[in-house]
């Protein structure tokens, strides 16, 4: 994937960290379309024993942010606060990054298949489309 459009879906400015930490809104559909380029992101890597530096940063930098800012939000003692926060949905997709993750830095071996992957409700609209 080139860097421009990773930088672009993660940080510009219609995506769902920018929303998060710049406009302090959550927002699930920004975050679904972020889980599915992550998605793809694991699939396109799948055979790659190296990624590219700035890809490894910048998916650092994505994931420390994005539970950061939920953390932030959910501590009584700091004033950050989100607009439109389910803490049930944040807590459901923070586990779902924090899973797909894990899947990019090789500690989970990525599965087409698998349940979190097949469970993202842009995959299972593209599943559909296919049958």
């Amino acid at each position: 994937m080139v860097d421009i459009e990773c930088n672009e879906i993660f940080f510009g400015i219609d995506s769902f960290n920018y929303f998060l930490e710049e406009e302090n809104l959550w927002n699930v559909e920004k975050y679904w379309k972020l889980e599915y380029f992550l998605i793809k992101l694991c699939a396109n890597l799948e055979d790659e024993q190296v990624l590219h530096r700035e890809l490894v940063a910048n998916l650092y930098y994505l994931s420390f942010s994005i539970n950061n800012l939920i953390n932030s939000h959910k501590d009584t003692s700091d004033f950050y606060e989100i607009k439109n926060f389910n803490e049930d949905e944040a807590d459901y997709c923070r586990d779902r990054l924090n899973y797909i993750m894990r899947i990019l830095w090789g500690r989970i071996p990525f599965n087409s298949h698998d349940y979190m992957i097949t469970s993202n409700p842009l995959i299972q609209k593209e599943l559909n489309l296919s049958k």
